[in-house]
C-alpha cells in the first residue's frame, strides 16, 4: 500500500495542500497598499510546478488590479539563497524602484530581504517582501517575513491514517484466484494553506513614527 504525502497523484491515496487560497489571500493583502507600483517575483527551480502555480496566482492578481506587464520583474532565484541575493542586488543597482517582492519560498524571501537592506531600503516602508512555506527562514530574519503556511503536521497525521487504512484494506482483499474490483475508490485529503502576516509587509504606527523621525533627522543633516 502506498500513500502520497504532499502531491495529489492519480490513483493513489494522497494528502496534499491546496496553495491557491493562501497565495490568493497573500496577494489581496499585498495589493491593499495602493502605493506599491512595481513588483518582482522570485522563481524557484525551472519548470517547478509549485513555483509556477504561485507565479500564476501572483500574475493574475496583478492583472486583476490593473498592473501592466512592464511593472513586473522576474528573478530566477532557483530556490537558492546566494543566487537570489546576487540577482536581486543586480536588479536594484539598475535603479528600478521595486516596491514589493514575492518569493516562491522563504529561503529566497529572506535572501531578497537581506539584499534590499544592504542596498539601503527599509522593510516594509520602502519595500515589502513575502515568502512561502512558513519555515524558520521567515522568522529568523528581522523583520519577520510574511508567508503562507502549509499544515504539514496535519498532512503527516492524515497520511499515516490513510496508510493504516490501506494496509487494512490490503489484508482484507480477496486472493488472486478471486475476482478483484479495479474500481475501488481511492481516498485523498486536501488542506488549505493559510496566510501568515508579519512585519515585512505590515507597518505598525510605531514603525511609521520611527521612519518619519529618521527621515527628519536625515533632512537636518
Amino acid at each position: 500500500p502506498i500513500v502520497s504525502l504532499g502531491m495529489n497523484l492519480p490513483g493513489i491515496a494522497s494528502t496534499y495542500c491546496e496553495e491557491h487560497q493562501g497565495m490568493s489571500d497573500l496577494m489581496d493583502h499585498l495589493l491593499e497598499d495602493k502605493t506599491k507600483k512595481r513588483f518582482a517575483f522570485v522563481r524557484g527551480h525551472r519548470n517547478d510546478q509549485c513555483s509556477f502555480e504561485r507565479e500564476q496566482i501572483f500574475c493574475n492578481a496583478l492583472k486583476k488590479h490593473g498592473h501592466s506587464s512592464d511593472s513586473i520583474y522576474y528573478v530566477e532565484g532557483d530556490y537558492n539563497a546566494f543566487t537570489t541575493y546576487h540577482l536581486l542586488t543586480e536588479l536594484l543597482k539598475t535603479n528600478v524602484q521595486i516596491d514589493c517582492i514575492v518569493a516562491a519560498n522563504d529561503v529566497m524571501a529572506a535572501s531578497a530581504a537581506r539584499a534590499a537592506k544592504a542596498y539601503g531600503l527599509v522593510i516594509p516602508t520602502d519595500i515589502t517582501i513575502s515568502g512561502f512555506d512558513d519555515s524558520s527562514d521567515s522568522t529568523n530574519h528581522s523583520p519577520a517575513i510574511t508567508t503562507v503556511r502549509q499544515p504539514f503536521g496535519k498532512m503527516a497525521h492524515s497520511s499515516v491514517t490513510l496508510l493504516l487504512q490501506r494496509i487494512k484494506q490490503h489484508e482484507l482483499e480477496p486472493t488472486k484466484s478471486e475476482p478483484c474490483s479495479e474500481t475501488r475508490s481511492v481516498q485523498s485529503i486536501s488542506f488549505n494553506s493559510e496566510l501568515v502576516i508579519r512585519r515585512s509587509t505590515h507597518s505598525t504606527d510605531t514603525d511609521l513614527a520611527l521612519c518619519e523621525t529618521l527621515s527628519e533627522s536625515k533632512l537636518r543633516r
